[in-house]
């Protein structure tokens, strides 16, 4: 679970009920943990950190606890974080990429998982339109669905599998303040 007020990812045992923390793990001040996304192959955790545009990577050791491995700064320092939040994140079916949506900036960051858990940078699209509330990959993985929020439009972003570049579409359906994406099977 992340807690964005006290920069925290607490750990709770799934098989007891009574939520007692297992392991709390500490994020920078100022990070903001919002969303995790768990790369099971490779037994990582990727926190994605709203406040300050950031994705910290952790092991999974064996006793549940998180082994910070290392940090990507998604936008430039010199870039207001009041006004840019991160917002979601994804990892691709086959666990190569990494994608975040940035709020303010309207972008969709696509990411190459290289050796020893570090990201590199692909590309960057607009999500096309404002305020990236969520995204989901379509079943194919060939597309990217945005929900941004205040245009009240969700947005296909195509993506090349083998590379993970993104690419801009003009495929947009309206929809009142679209917040989450997701699908049943």
């Amino acid at each position: 679970m992340t807690d964005l007020g006290t920069d925290e990812i607490i750990v709770f045992d799934s098989l007891k009920s009574d939520f007692t923390p297992v392991h709390r793990i500490e994020l920078t001040p100022g990070d903001g943990p919002r969303h995790l996304a768990f790369h099971q192959a490779k037994k990582l955790v990727f926190s994605l950190n709203e406040l300050s545009n950031s994705i910290s990577i952790f092991k999974i050791l064996q006793n549940g606890a998180l082994l910070h491995v290392s940090k990507t700064n998604i936008m430039p320092a010199k870039v207001d974080e009041q006004q840019n939040l991160a917002s979601a994140i994804r990892i691709s079916e086959d666990g190569r990429h990494v994608y975040v949506a940035v709020r303010g900036e309207n972008a969709i960051y696509g990411y190459q998982l290289m050796a020893e858990a570090r990201l590199q940078l692909i590309n960057k699209v607009s999500s096309g339109g404002l305020h990236p509330r969520d995204f989901n990959f379509s079943k194919s993985q060939k597309q990217l669905l945005v929900a941004n929020q205040y245009s009240n439009n969700v947005v296909i972003i195509k993506r090349d599998l083998a590379s993970g570049k993104l690419f801009t579409t003009q495929s947009q359906l309206q929809i009142d303040a679209p917040s989450y994406v997701s699908y049943f099977n």
